[in-house]
């Protein structure tokens, strides 16, 4: 009985013959080393003869710079202080000396008033003193003599202090009705005039003491951690002006109506007329 050789068998021993002819006409690689005739290039060699193009890159040189974190503020200028000059006694205002925008100097008299009867009081204390030293130095002389008592001399003296003091206040009452300034500065509203009755407290003009200025704003409260007393300001004015200045103070609790922290900067003013109250931007 025949067997029939399968078509299977025929496929497997066709590709034994191939596998087997290719592997006789190749050649066996160890160690980077053919086992026939040729060598294999290196791989340096091999890369040197690649003609493939190689990546563009482009570089850029990186350095570190100080980053400047600015802070915008708006606001606007104010004066140091504004100093009312106050009568120290009561009476009639017989003459002010100054007017609406005149520069006045400490110790310079701005106001007068009625002497009235201040005069007539110090007349009268230099009069009671003169009694008081009279009556003193008769009864330091009888005491020595042994016609008068040490009560008596005691009694005397007292009463010659007291006419001293006396006399003191009525100097100084009358040297009251010249009202002096105790600041320096520029006049303006309020300011009395001539014929008002003034009492001890009441102003008599009123002084803008504008050196130095400032400029005053609000900071924002993500902004005020970049904020310190110190640091240097540029402050534009509304007509263009530029003033440099520094932080001089920053509030320490926020308006708890805007959440901003007021902020004062003291502007290096000096010899430029700046006006209290101007729009500004530091």
């Amino acid at each position: 009985m025949k067997k029939r050789i399968s078509g299977s068998i025929f496929l497997a021993v066709g590709i034994l013959v191939v596998l087997g002819l290719w592997m006789a006409a190749g050649d066996v690689v160890i160690g980077g080393q053919s086992g026939g005739d040729g060598q294999l290039a290196s791989i340096a060699e091999r890369s040197k003869n690649d003609k493939t193009e190689l990546f563009k890159v482009n570089v850029l040189k990186i350095s570190a710079t100080e980053r400047i974190q600015t802070v915008s503020v708006r606001g606007r200028t104010k004066a140091d202080a504004t100093i009312p000059i106050r009568a120290e006694t009561s009476g009639v205002l017989e003459k002010r000396l100054v007017t609406r925008g005149d520069k006045v100097k400490v110790g310079d008299v701005v106001c007068i008033l009625d002497s009235g009867a201040r005069k007539a009081s110090l007349e009268s204390a230099k009069a009671a003193l003169a009694t008081a030293d009279a009556d003193y130095s008769s009864a330091l002389g009888l005491n020595k003599k042994g016609f008068s008592s040490d009560t008596r001399v005691r009694q005397t003296k007292a009463a010659l202090d007291a006419a001293r003091a006396q006399l003191k206040q009525a100097e100084i009452e009358l040297s009251r009705v010249e009202i002096t300034s105790n600041a320096s500065g520029t006049v303006q509203d309020p300011i009395a005039s001539v014929g008002d009755m003034l009492t001890a407290g009441t102003a008599c003009v009123t002084l803008l003491d504008s050196d130095p200025m400032y400029f005053t704003g609000q900071i924002p409260e993500r902004a005020v951690m970049f904020a310190q007393t110190g640091m240097k300001a540029q402050v534009e004015l509304i007509d263009g002006t530029s003033v440099d200045g520094s932080v001089s103070y920053i509030a320490p609790s926020a308006d708890p109506k805007t959440r901003t922290f007021t902020a004062e900067i003291r502007l290096n003013s000096t010899g430029m007329q700046i006006r209290d109250g101007m729009s500004a931007t530091a």
